[in-house]
């Protein structure tokens, strides 16, 4: 489970506590740093929601809790084919 603008980290950690194997990115670095400070042990991965680093269909699903409120409007449909994009066909992704 891949949480997408996941921040410090809290709900890739809390993904993780669910028992998924969870990951998390953010754009920005100072965010995935302030998790590490706090103890996240989860992967934290600095990428851009509109250019994921994975290949087509290669993840279970995804957590977009609270990330596309970042993503100027003209862009979001762009973002959501993004995380469509990686997502293997027939499984979830929570925005």
């Amino acid at each position: 489970m891949l949480d997408v603008g996941c921040g410090p980290g809290r709900d890739a950690a809390w993904l993780a506590e669910l028992g998924f194997d969870a990951a998390g990115i953010d754009l920005s670095m100072g965010m995935l740093q302030e998790g590490r400070r706090r103890g996240v042990c989860v992967p934290l991965f600095q990428a851009d929601m509109r250019h994921l680093p994975f290949r087509t269909g290669g993840l279970d699903g995804l957590w977009v809790c609270a990330s596309l409120l970042h993503v100027p409007k003209e862009t979001v449909n762009d973002v959501l084919g993004e995380l469509s994009r990686v997502v293997y066909p027939g499984h979830i992704a929570v925005a």
